[in-house]
């Protein structure tokens, strides 16, 4: 379990996040749900370490992780696909995997499972990250991510900019990520369908604060859409 106590987080002297309870079950997918400017990035930055707690705590398992850094964090199995394709547009496909696949233990091992997860790559390795679709380099970003062996996957608006059918793609194997490796997933999104028929549980934010979460079941989707209109 990945749990957020009355965390308080933000920017200089703004302070972002008021008072955040959440949790990430170890097992499924959670879904962070809210519109641009809600405070979804922060969260998930907070979650990764990436900006400091105020106040509050963040346990994982029941330990204590609120002042650890990012880096000891990824080596607690934390990894982040953040927000629009992120890669090194100059490397080939293959050469964006084995950067990460060489800098951690067992990532090459792992490099044709994820190939399989995203078949598309294994026909691309040759080109350029910067030629790719938007939809390619977004498989790319998350089975860069998935060569770490994450025990909890952080995912920032996988949907933004991509096709329809790359987006049905991705949420089938977001899906079965959870489903069969065991992976935590939390997953920032402001698209209620994609979120939500991905998601096992879901949370809106708005300015800053929780303000409905339950199970991702059918009747979610008004209640989301509900919180969101508001």
């Amino acid at each position: 379990m990945f749990s957020f106590e009355g965390v308080r987080s933000g920017y200089g002297r703004t302070e972002v996040l008021h008072g955040i309870d959440l949790e990430v079950p170890d097992d499924g997918v959670t879904t962070v749900l809210g519109h641009n400017g809600a405070g979804k990035t922060t969260l998930l930055k907070t979650v990764m370490g990436l900006l400091p707690v105020r106040s509050g705590r963040i346990t994982w398992d029941g330990e204590d992780i609120t002042r650890l850094s990012a880096h000891q964090r990824v080596r607690m199995g934390l990894a982040w696909v953040p927000q629009g394709q992120k890669s090194f547009g100059s490397l080939t496909t293959r050469e964006n995997l084995l950067v990460v696949a060489e800098a951690h233990p067992g990532g090459k091992e792992r490099l044709d499972g994820v190939l399989d997860l995203f078949p598309a790559l294994g026909e691309l390795m040759d080109r350029r990250a910067g030629l790719l679709s938007g939809g390619q380099r977004q498989q790319l970003s998350i089975a860069r991510a998935l060569l770490t062996g994450p025990r909890l996957l952080v995912l920032d608006e996988p949907s933004e900019g991509i096709q329809p059918s790359v987006v049905q793609e991705i949420e089938e194997k977001i899906v079965g990520l959870a489903s069969r490796s065991g992976t935590q997933v939390l997953l920032a999104e402001q698209k209620v369908g994609f979120a939500l028929e991905a998601a096992d549980r879901y949370a809106v934010l708005a300015t800053g604060r929780i303000v409905r979460s339950g199970l991702a079941d059918e009747a979610a989707v008004d209640a989301a859409r509900e919180a969101l209109a508001v």
